[in-house]
């Protein structure tokens, strides 16, 4: 196998079972979430490590939680989401608040990414839509974090120019910066 259409499929198809309670104390203890006034993330889809403890643990320690929307031409916009917010499936599958309210940026703020697949240089395996890599590319963060278990950490996922590197992988097994 050595191409991202083969690569997706195949991580898509994989079954997890694997405990991922050690990723959120890791998370937790990082410096990067510590001082994170704002997380930007993701709210998981079936076969991504669940995001709801997170942003659960955001809200109890105060740090504004926002998600993304896709928007127009597969481009994404992040919104603030509050402990009543209110969410609805969009046509990709992914959650999205019903009501949006656009927040100035903050200084301190990480981003969490979802992915298929992380490899040892901290290239990220998306879905395919580019949607992440235009939008970091235009927005920048303290940190960068990806969530993988062991099997999502590959030697190499075909990472092209355009790709935009995670800083942080965090396994069941430790840190990857």
């Amino acid at each position: 196998m050595n191409d991202k259409k083969s690569l997706r499929k195949k991580m898509r198809e994989m079954k997890h079972t694997e405990e991922v309670s050690v990723l959120y104390r890791t998370l937790f203890s990082l410096p990067e979430f510590k001082t994170a006034e704002a997380v930007y993330l993701f709210k998981s889809m079936e076969g991504e490590i669940d995001t709801e403890p997170i942003i659960h643990e955001c809200f109890r320690l105060g740090k504004r939680v926002l998600v993304p929307v896709m928007e127009a031409q597969n481009e994404l916009a992040f919104y603030e989401v509050k402990e009543e917010s209110l969410f609805l499936l969009n046509g990709f599958g992914i959650m999205e608040p019903i009501e949006r309210v656009k927040q100035g940026d903050v200084e301190r703020r990480i981003l969490l990414t979802p992915a298929l697949a992380y490899d040892i240089n901290r290239n990220r395996l998306g879905k395919g839509l580019g949607c992440y890599d235009r939008f970091l590319s235009k927005h920048t963060f303290s940190s960068i974090i990806g969530l993988a278990r062991e099997g999502e950490v590959l030697e190499d996922v075909y990472s092209e120019e355009h790709d935009i590197k995670v800083d942080i992988i965090i396994t069941q097994k430790g840190v990857i910066k």
